[in-house]
């Protein structure tokens, strides 16, 4: 027990000498490929000429319903008429993905494991430790890599269809991806609507667009 207290003081004196944890060092993340996005879209049939479009969000949250008045705004100045008993609706609902993630860059020095044994017996199954050299969390002799990053974009996405509400026919369906690039997440969405509202009726393939 003496040998093992020893060990545990010398380990602390070693790790509080030159080596100091690092926190707060480097750049924070950075996401790759912001400010582009794709757009997808299939057509299922032709859009009755001359009818007016109806514009619903699935959800009632506060940047949906700004977005739905983002959708009616663009429509109309895409040449559309809006109306809210219209016979074509057009549904959308927006999803989010924050993929950026990170240990803190936290640096483990020492691991301790007891298990029985008495106070005067020597060491008895006890088990250190001691990380002297970590590549990438670091340990006592040097930093590592600033922690674990894993690093991709927070994307946002609409997804909408175009549907006839007297036949219950869907028409047209499309979606649209984009990289967070820009100040918050509803300025971002209603960059993406112009794009979804050039494929209405149209069959598009991962036709890609700039949000900034």
């Amino acid at each position: 027990m003496r040998r093992f207290r020893l060990l545990i003081v010398c380990v602390g004196l070693l790790a509080a000498g030159p080596v100091t944890a690092q926190t707060g060092q480097g750049k924070d993340f950075e996401f790759r490929g912001a400010g582009s996005g794709l757009v997808n879209a299939v057509t299922y049939k032709p859009f009755p000429a001359g009818h007016a479009i109806a514009v619903q969000a699935l959800s009632d949250s506060d940047k949906d319903l700004a977005l739905k008045k983002e959708f009616e705004k663009v429509l109309k100045e895409k040449g559309y008429a809006v109306a809210k008993d219209a016979k074509l609706v057009l549904t959308f609902e927006t999803r989010d993905s924050v993929g950026a993630w990170s240990d803190g860059g936290r640096r483990s020095w020492l691991s301790v494991q007891g298990r029985g044994g008495r106070d005067d017996a020597l060491d008895e199954d006890q088990k250190v430790v001691l990380n002297l050299y970590n590549n990438q969390s670091g340990g006592v002799l040097n930093s590592g890599k600033n922690g674990t990053r894993i690093v991709t974009p927070s994307q946002y996405r609409i997804d909408a269809t175009i549907d006839d509400n007297r036949t219950g026919a869907r028409l047209w369906q499309g979606w649209a991806v984009a990289d967070l690039a820009i100040s918050d997440s509803l300025t971002l969405t209603k960059a993406m609507v112009p794009e979804l509202i050039d494929s209405l009726g149209s069959t598009v393939r991962q036709k890609r667009f700039v949000t900034r």
